[in-house]
């Protein structure tokens, strides 16, 4: 619904040189606030888990066979 809303909007603020995008626009703040109503309270209990962020690993050391050469 937001991506419908994003793309109301833009056509919206390109058709205000024409004075037809106001009528879009508002149309487009109607859908927004319908999307925003519509968002659940609480995620199923059936989603995974998000990853969690953090520093990267250390990179695995190189095999001898392929370490630096002198």
């Amino acid at each position: 619904m937001f991506q419908t809303t994003g793309l109301v909007y833009l056509i919206g603020a390109a058709l205000t040189i024409v004075l037809v995008g106001f009528l879009i626009l508002l149309i487009a703040e109607i859908l927004q606030i319908v999307a925003f109503f519509s968002i659940p309270e609480q995620l199923p209990s059936s989603m995974p888990a998000q990853q969690t962020w953090g520093p990267p690993a250390p990179p695995a050391p190189m095999p001898p066979s392929q370490g630096p050469t002198q």
